[in-house]
């Protein structure tokens, strides 16, 4: 028996070629569902729900943009939380890493755990990119001041301060938003921009 009579070419094994192809689709699936859901199912376990957390600043005061994509949804190009609120924009960057968080002797970050150490991305730089996108999307941002979030789960150490912005656990990043006061501007003001990134996003999705 060859493969050619397993995927029919001969009627008698025709049925056992539906069924191998069949459980091959369904374990493809399977696989995908738990790529997918299982990270997101773990990150809530650990109470790690950074979208509950931001849902408790003032909606009168503070837009937020979930997902936000600056190029075509294909090139999978976003800012996970973007809030525009009269003090700013806040760019909000969520990393589920447990641990030790610092920064090497070559300015890199790292988390230590269980006495490794591994090299994480630099988040306070893909924000500024982010940043630096909203500003070609709408030149009016440009004179929006500008914060750096990036929150960790509560349960991890914290060893960075940065020199500007917001590098922390999450139970701290509502109090740290709300209680900034360095730039101000109107309410129209906020929400015009608010309804250009939207629309930006919009053509972005498509």
């Amino acid at each position: 028996m060859n493969l050619g009579d397993i995927f029919g070419h001969n009627p008698e094994y025709s049925f056992v070629g539906i069924l191998l192809a069949a459980f091959i689709l369904v374990t493809v699936f399977v696989c995908l569902i738990v790529f997918w859901y299982v990270p997101k199912f773990k990150k809530k376990a650990k109470g790690f729900n950074v979208g509950k957390q931001l849902s408790k600043l003032d909606k009168n005061k503070f837009k937020v943009i979930r997902k936000m994509y600056f190029e075509n949804i294909r090139n999978r190009r976003f800012a996970e939380n973007i809030i525009i609120g009269n003090n700013g924009v806040f760019v909000v960057k969520a990393q589920f890493e447990l641990g030790k968080i610092s920064k090497n002797e070559k300015g890199k970050f790292v988390v230590e755990k269980n006495g490794a150490i591994r090299v994480l991305g630099d988040y306070e730089q893909d924000n500024k990119k982010v940043f630096d996108k909203m500003v070609k999307v709408y030149n009016r941002f440009s004179v929006v001041k500008f914060y750096s979030v990036v929150v960790f789960p509560n349960s991890c150490e914290i060893n960075y301060t940065p020199e500007e912005g917001f590098f922390g656990k999450l139970k701290d990043v509502v109090g740290y938003i709300e209680k900034q006061t360095g730039y101000k501007m109107n309410d129209e003001m906020r929400d015009d921009l608010y309804y250009s990134l939207c629309k930006e996003d919009e053509k972005n999705r498509r």
